[in-house]
């Protein structure tokens, strides 16, 4: 244990370490922080505590000799470490009555629970000075700025934000860079959460303002994005890349149709003509399972601006088909003309292999 807690505590030094380079051996290499070494740590005094207090008490128990003293002194050394952490952690965070936390914030109101939001991240900023000037001692600053959905808050209230947890972010997510109001289209954005004037933009239309408690706070704009691309659509037109790198930066130049077109990484091999009618039903959309009806009197290319990742799997009418990645973090599937059934569940082995193991 003793070397463990070394070890680990020279890890979290980072650069100033000699043992830096082990930051850069593969799986280790996929931490955001040096400091996450120190759950070893952790760990290694824990296990040290425990041998010191297992040794202390059996020198006690062959001093005094009366082993229920000893277990006394044992249960009141662990219920003086337990009261120790509670009175450490108590007044750490920022607490308010549950009713106050989990009541949904003016922005979650004015936001339907269907619609997709994007939060603009500048807010960030005032969320820091809030911190750094107050601590978590007043919590009007934490309970207001709910507004933003970002983050946890957005699942708390069951409204959904295109923006990647911080540090989660997939390796395409993280290709598209940061997201700017001119994305939010082709992202099929219902909402944009702000705490600047989106000026200039007749596509824009604010929905309403949230008034901050504090001067030192933002005032949130709530925006509702009329131009936004259907979440579901059918094109006839593509363009294929060399990898998700060259789809991201066509993207970011901002003059591809995505109105009508997609960007694929493969060639589908199949010919596309315009279709006359076609049209999509939600059947059941759930976070691990989307079930589709289509019709279309043409073959064309299902687009889905939902995120690509490997472990969705999909079908057509109960048989397997490919998804392709479009847009960089977007989903395509080839659908035949006629009534069809489309179906993708996530399935995730690894995870599944994880809970036998």
């Amino acid at each position: 244990m003793v070397f463990l807690g070394i070890i680990s505590l020279l890890l979290v030094l980072g650069k100033s370490s000699p043992l830096y380079f082990v930051h850069t051996l593969p799986v280790l290499n996929n931490f955001r922080v040096t400091a996450r070494f120190l759950l070893l740590t952790t760990f290694a005094v824990a296990g040290l505590a425990g041998s010191g207090l297992d040794r202390g008490l059996k020198f006690f128990s062959q001093r005094i000799g009366n082993q229920r003293i000893v277990t006394v002194v044992g249960v009141v050394l662990l219920l003086l470490k337990i009261g120790d952490v509670f009175r450490f952690a108590y007044p750490y965070h920022s607490l308010v009555p549950l009713r106050q936390a989990l009541d949904p914030p003016e922005s979650a109101r004015l936001i339907s629970p269907s619609g997709r939001v994007w939060t603009d991240l500048t807010y960030l900023d005032s969320w820091k000075r809030a911190y750094l000037s107050r601590g978590w001692k007043d919590p009007t600053a934490f309970v207001y700025l709910k507004n933003s959905l970002y983050g946890n808050v957005s699942f708390v209230f069951d409204r959904t934000n295109i923006r990647g947890l911080a540090g989660l972010a997939t390796q395409r997510q993280a290709m598209i860079g940061e997201i700017t109001p001119q994305l939010l289209d082709f992202l099929s954005v219902d909402y944009a959460i702000t705490p600047t004037v989106l000026a200039g933009d007749p596509t824009m239309e604010l929905v309403s303002t949230v008034p901050a408690p504090r001067t030192d706070l933002p005032t949130f704009s709530v925006y509702r994005n009329t131009d936004r691309l259907s979440r579901f659509r059918f094109v006839t037109d593509y363009l294929v890349v060399d990898g998700p790198e060259a789809a991201a930066a066509l993207i970011r130049e901002g003059q591809f149709p995505f109105t009508e077109s997609v960007i694929l990484e493969s060639d589908p091999g199949v010919s596309f003509e315009a279709s006359a009618s076609a049209t999509i039903e939600i059947a059941k959309d759930d976070d691990q399972r989307l079930k589709l009806k289509t019709n279309t009197d043409n073959p064309a290319i299902l687009v889905l601006a939902d995120s690509y990742y490997p472990a969705w799997e999909a079908t057509i009418d109960d048989l397997p088909t490919k998804i392709m990645p479009a847009n960089v973090n977007q989903r395509a599937v080839i659908v035949p003309a006629g009534k069809h059934t489309i179906e993708m569940r996530y399935m995730q082995t690894m995870f599944s292999r994880g809970i036998w193991v």
